[in-house]
């Protein structure tokens, strides 16, 4: 019970801290789970956040999480898996610009998200970026389809509804407007080698999922894993002089720390 209770705060404080809810006391926290164990402490963190908000059912929607395909659908066989997939330079440019990333880092990020949906793609509902901003209430009718809920026109009127805190970010800037298909073939700022480098790394990928080759097909490169310094100077890229980045990332390693360190001296 000591460690249910210490991953149970630990996760409170990383919600709370993220923003985006208010997380009840550990005592009302521990009271509301239904099974305890890491999946029911993750479910009702879900069920809070859905609670607070008026909703009956709670969702996910942590990009990085497609590395725990296996687990997820798993240990949550009832809930449905959207995997949402966008053309590999336009992804490149976007991670570049949020996060700082070099240019092979965020390649590596859209290889690997990839190379998780072809090993679940019988187990997922894979959505292209381009289809939803183009087509968006047949893309959003298909998914409430599977989700077993009533599509509602309404559900485009979200801008209306987008609380101040999240408005102000930049990241979040689109929330603001319509969905539209302003972003599709962004990355034609970028250099030409660099394009012809990301088609050549992802050709597979764009076959499979229909995006064209600027120029002719390329021949395929396999990309290294990345070394530790590489790994390194993307995270100094990434934390840069933003205060609340160090802070997330000090939070993160100090639960981290503390479980290594109970690890040796257990």
């Amino acid at each position: 019970s000591a460690n249910l209770t210490r991953l149970i705060a630990d996760l409170c404080e990383v919600a709370r801290f993220q923003g985006f809810m208010d997380p009840p006391p550990v005592a009302e926290f521990v009271s509301a789970l239904n099974e305890p164990s890491f999946e029911g402490v993750f479910a009702t963190l879900l069920q809070l956040h859905a609670r607070q908000q008026g909703k009956i059912r709670g969702a996910d929607k942590t990009p990085e999480h497609h590395r725990y395909l296996a687990e997820i659908i798993e240990k949550f066989p009832g809930s449905p898996v959207i995997f949402l997939l966008r053309d590999p330079r336009d992804t490149v440019l976007s991670i570049r610009k949020a996060l700082g990333t070099s240019l092979a880092g965020a390649v590596r990020m859209w290889r690997s998200a990839y190379d998780s949906y072809c090993r679940f793609a019988n187990r997922v509902h894979g959505v292209r970026y381009e289809d939803l901003v183009s087509q968006p209430e047949k893309i959003a009718k298909e998914i409430c389809a599977l989700l077993d809920e009533p599509f509602e026109p309404e559900m485009f009127r979200y801008s209306d509804r987008i609380p101040k805190s999240l408005a102000a970010r930049p990241n979040f800037s689109k929330l603001l407007k319509r969905v539209d298909s302003a972003s599709v073939g962004s990355f034609r700022e970028m250099a030409a080698r660099d394009i012809q480098w990301i088609e050549a790394v992802c050709r597979d990928g764009m076959e499979a999922l229909g995006y064209p080759f600027v120029a002719a097909r390329p021949q395929c490169i396999r990309l290294s894993a990345p070394s530790r310094m590489e790994f390194v100077f993307d995270r100094l890229r990434y934390y840069g002089f933003d205060r609340k980045r160090w802070r997330r990332g000090w939070m993160r390693w100090k639960i981290a720390l503390r479980l290594r360190a109970r690890h040796v001296f257990s």
